[in-house]
């Protein structure tokens, strides 16, 4: 019994701590691929128990309420001018199965809110309210989705005036291309236009286009929606496996109508609107987590070592923070391109967290600055904030000790004075010292490390171990 609770406990540490001082240059082939799946799953678990995605559903939730009517005049509104009310009615049919009720409500508030926006006195007013609601609700779901993201800024307000069109105009149009094949499909196999193995395909294709448009409309939602680059391939991931659970939950609720009609039966007529509230909180916290599984996939690298940085000497972290600006200053003085922080990390082999925590600790003392590359699809890239010619590592250390102030207001030169005096002879002693380097001459052409990962080293040492 107790050596099964020490695999247990070894198994959960190996899963929770050891995986990740493993990169992709340590595990090769499936090791590799399903080594990223776990890392990928658990950070978004992780991430969707921190950013407390139950209660921004719940605030979506609200939000989406309050704009329902809106967004589903403005969809009509849509379709009446392609010609396609009555598909819109279906697609909302289909969103909101089990619940006719609630349907017949929306579409008659809907069409009454057209009437007021097209017949009113200045028609302008009303259709602009009409956006301004929509435009609202997916100004409130970028910024969950930029909070997932950890974007700090959302978009400028001519950029979300175009952006937001576009997603108006581009989901209901992907909707009906979709809820189109699928009808013309159906219409097709009811001829006798095909014969057997053909209707066979059709068929197969038939049953796959809502789980394919779905899929397709979260890789949209998930790429368009945060105010940054996204990969297709983590967007496309990520909406694939929200695409099947938001699809199950639809056939569990579907299929769930003894639990409904009991539900009915307590609350009369009034039980439409709980489970429109219950529907749409799932659909959100589907969708919402699927969006935390795309970061998680995208950024696995950037938490690979993640205790290191808590545990790394100030010593080291010093260096670390001359080595990283040394490159910066080095590429500037040499007239080669502005390196990113990637490139950084690449060239000095540090973890991705790592370096990001150093290259923002060097900009917020201004040792380098933001730049801008010429391609906009290219992160942005660092350039010397001080004089190249003249900063030293001196001066970085310097910097580095006497950044802050002392809010305590203590005279400490007046109550230690042998021990501030000596304190300051050994910091002008290595100042002095380290003016003789500048931090552009930093001499990085020898650095050819042996290992990109703390589990490389940790092997050789074993080795070396055994053979003694």
């Amino acid at each position: 019994m107790s050596d099964i609770i020490w695999r247990i406990r070894l198994s959960w540490r190996f899963l929770k701590h050891d995986i990740w001082s493993y990169t992709n240059e340590d595990v090769r082939g499936t090791y590799r691929w399903l080594m990223n799946i776990f890392k990928a799953v658990y950070l978004s678990i992780r991430f969707f128990l921190a950013h407390r995605i139950m209660e921004r559903a719940s605030a979506l939730t609200y939000y989406t309420l309050l704009a329902l009517v809106p967004t589903v005049a403005l969809a009509l509104g849509i379709g009446r001018g392609f010609g396609m009310q009555e598909m819109f009615y279906n697609l909302i049919s289909e969103a909101f199965p089990g619940q006719i009720e609630v349907i017949n409500y929306i579409n008659g508030f809907a069409e009454k809110y057209l009437e007021r926006a097209t017949s009113s006195i200045v028609i302008g007013i009303g259709i602009v309210l009409l956006l301004w609601v929509v435009y609202s609700l997916i100004g409130n779901i970028e910024d969950v989705f930029n909070g997932i993201w950890q974007v700090k800024n959302g978009r400028s307000t001519v950029r979300k005036v175009t952006d937001y069109l576009s997603i108006i105009i581009l989901v209901p149009i992907i909707l009906v291309v979709s809820s189109g094949t699928q009808i013309f499909l159906q219409t097709y196999i009811m001829t006798d236009l095909y014969d057997y193995v053909l209707s066979k395909t059709l068929l197969t294709i038939l049953r796959w286009i809502p789980y394919i448009s779905t899929t397709l409309l979260l890789t949209f939602i998930y790429i368009v929606i945060p105010n940054c680059k996204v990969r297709f391939l983590n967007a496309l991931a990520a909406a694939i496996i929200a695409g099947a659970a938001f699809l199950l939950f639809q056939w569990l609720y579907i299929h769930g109508q003894i639990w409904v009609s009991k539900y009915n039966a307590i609350y009369g007529s009034f039980a439409a609107l709980p489970l429109l509230l219950l529907w749409i909180q799932m659909s959100w916290i589907i969708c919402l987590y699927g969006a935390e599984l795309s970061y998680a996939s995208q950024n696995i690298q950037n938490y690979n070592f993640e205790n290191v940085e808590e545990k790394l000497s100030r010593q080291d972290r010093d260096f670390l923070l001359a080595l990283v600006g040394g490159i910066i200053y080095n590429k500037f003085a040499n007239e080669e391109p502005a390196p990113t922080t990637e490139e950084v990390g690449q060239a000095l082999k540090l973890p991705a967290r790592l370096t990001g925590s150093l290259v923002r600790q060097l900009a917020d003392l201004d040792v380098i600055r933001e730049g801008y590359p010429t391609d906009e699809h290219k992160p942005n890239n660092w350039i010397p904030g001080r004089e190249t010619d003249k900063f030293s590592i001196a001066s970085l250390f310097d910097l580095l000790a006497s950044t802050g102030e002392n809010l305590l207001k203590i005279e400490y030169p007046k109550f230690f004075a042998k021990e501030y005096k000596t304190f300051e002879m050994m910091r002008l002693a290595a100042y002095q010292q380290g003016q003789s380097i500048l931090l552009r001459d930093i001499n990085l052409d020898n650095f050819k490390p042996l290992t990109t990962s703390l589990v490389k080293e940790k092997k050789q040492r074993n080795t070396k171990s055994t053979q003694k």
